[in-house]
């Protein structure tokens, strides 16, 4: 009897294998540039400026408040009928502490301060660097209040891998408030681009650099967030980035998120950051515009 039950679990298996084969059942093919594992060098992104890690943990921030006027009104109403562009501006010194603000038309919308949480509550051996993002009650956006925002930003070691966690609250149509979550994580890499003029200027922000006289290093970005009320998940974004410092020419940023899911069938939805300014060890001073906009990734 054991042996035919040996026999038959075989048989079963050697069935249910051959028909998975046939059928080439392979989940998709992770994206470039990991198709051969974790990156190594001359991939691996240099540890960021401390003033860098706070500024991009801010960006995060302000595109998580977007997310929640988002979610509440749906992406139609935030982008408008060609897509709503704000100015946002983000100043962080070399210590780290600073802002991230958004304006229209030189009104205020809102507003964000950072900066390093001393000392970090994470074992010494494992090292890493915490940044909060703390909102302001009077903050709104887009017509949405956004009373509260609270988020922790922790960085690895060499601070080429990042997670942010943040709570925030949106007003809703009954005059109260949705109670949301958020979780990021990314990881930053780098490539040389070629010199080109293009590659120095920031596309929707006006102005410009110098063009640069070699390859420019891109420190690139690729990461997921979802979006959750009451901890049950509503919105999953796509989140890349792309950013190269200051030398010789005007430091650019560029962050970008595409909704791939939506909860309450939303459709699609993009939010974009671009940015022109400094970016070295003494400090990160942008400006640059935020946009919404219906469209597809």
């Amino acid at each position: 009897m054991k042996t035919k039950f040996t026999v038959m679990a075989s048989a079963i298996l050697m069935g249910t294998a051959f028909t998975v084969n046939a059928y080439g059942a392979n989940p998709p093919a992770p994206p470039a540039p990991y198709g051969s594992g974790p990156l190594t060098s001359p991939h691996l992104a240099p540890n960021l400026f401390k003033s860098e890690k706070s500024a991009f943990a801010g960006l995060e921030g302000a595109m998580q408040e977007a997310e929640a006027v988002i979610y509440q009104g749906g992406c139609a109403a935030a982008a408008g009928k060609s897509g709503k562009t704000w100015d946002i501006s983000a100043s962080v010194d070399q210590s780290g502490t600073g802002s991230i603000e958004v304006s229209s038309n030189g009104v205020l919308q809102f507003f964000l301060d950072v900066k390093e949480r001393l000392p970090a509550p994470t074992p010494a051996y494992l090292g890493g660097t915490v940044f909060t993002i703390k909102g302001n009650s009077s903050n709104v956006f887009n017509g949405s209040k956004l009373p509260a925002y609270d988020g922790f930003a922790y960085y690895s070691k060499t601070g080429q891998m990042m997670t942010l966690g943040a709570s925030f609250q949106v007003g809703n149509v009954n005059n109260n408030y949705d109670y949301l979550k958020g979780g990021v994580i990314k990881d930053f890499y780098k490539l040389n681009n070629p010199a080109t003029a293009a590659q120095s200027k920031c596309g929707s922000c006006g102005g410009g650099g110098e063009t640069p006289t070699g390859p420019i290093p891109i420190i690139y970005d690729w990461g997921l967030q979802y979006v959750s009320k009451n901890y049950v998940p509503q919105d999953k974004w796509w989140q890349r980035s792309w950013a190269n410092r200051s030398d010789n020419s005007d430091g650019t940023t560029v962050f970008v998120k595409d909704r791939l899911f939506s909860a309450k069938g939303d459709g699609v939805c993009k939010i974009r950051i671009d940015m022109i300014g400094n970016n070295d060890a003494s400090s990160f001073e942008q400006e640059g515009t935020l946009t919404i906009s219906k469209v597809a990734p």
